[in-house]
């Protein structure tokens, strides 16, 4: 939001007992106390101040939604997981919900890929479900696993692989569902998550 056109002013108690005078400087800081407020709370709209009811600096946690990658992301020489750019949501606290990804990564044999679907708290339904396809083979191979465990992918063949994730989950805490990757092995070969990767999610109950 716009900074604000008057400066809130802090009204000491002295200044309202039953003894204090009605002043026109008290007259003018009630005034422009209210005029701070309004327009602090939903006047205008600029980034990085207080309040902002933007759905950037103060976002609301959408009930369905989805997200994807507009360009490719990058990661050489690391196998620490890192939490990716783009696909996450925010999850509401004893709320389920239920979601499916596609990632299309690209990776040579030496790094390989690996990669972990983290959600804080205690989580009911901890497994979902995954699929792993080689688009220079055809070749498709399906898994379960459990939310924050890593997974690693071995890329036997230098190409495009297809990972497509689904579940069922509710958390006792306030979070993100946020996708953590990694290279399996360091390597000075690029692992990619590419452009057109998404995640959809709907809040079920």
């Amino acid at each position: 939001m716009a900074v604000p056109s008057k400066t809130f002013t802090i009204i000491a108690d002295s200044a309202i007992d039953a003894d204090s005078p009605l002043t026109a400087d008290l007259m003018e800081d009630f005034r422009n106390n209210d005029i701070f407020l309004e327009e602090w709370l939903g006047h205008s709209y600029v980034a990085a101040q207080d309040h902002d009811h933007d759905g950037v600096n103060s976002a609301l946690i959408a009930e369905s939604g989805a997200v994807y990658k507009i360009a490719d992301e990058t990661v050489t020489n690391s196998t620490v997981a890192q939490h990716d750019d783009d696909l996450f949501f925010s999850v509401i606290a004893g709320s389920f919900y239920s979601w499916e990804m596609v990632l299309i990564m690209s990776s040579s044999a030496p790094p390989d890929f690996k990669f972990n679907v983290s959600i804080l708290g205690t989580i009911t339904c901890p497994t979902y479900n995954y699929t792993v396809a080689d688009m220079s083979t055809a070749g498709i191979t399906s898994y379960t696993a459990d939310y924050h465990n890593d997974i690693s992918v071995t890329t036997a063949n230098v190409g495009i692989y297809v990972i497509r994730m689904s579940g069922l989950f509710s958390t006792t805490n306030t979070t993100y569902f946020q996708l953590k990757w990694a290279q399996n092995n360091s390597s000075a070969n690029d692992t990619k998550v590419k452009i057109s990767s998404y995640l959809v999610y709907k809040k079920v109950g």
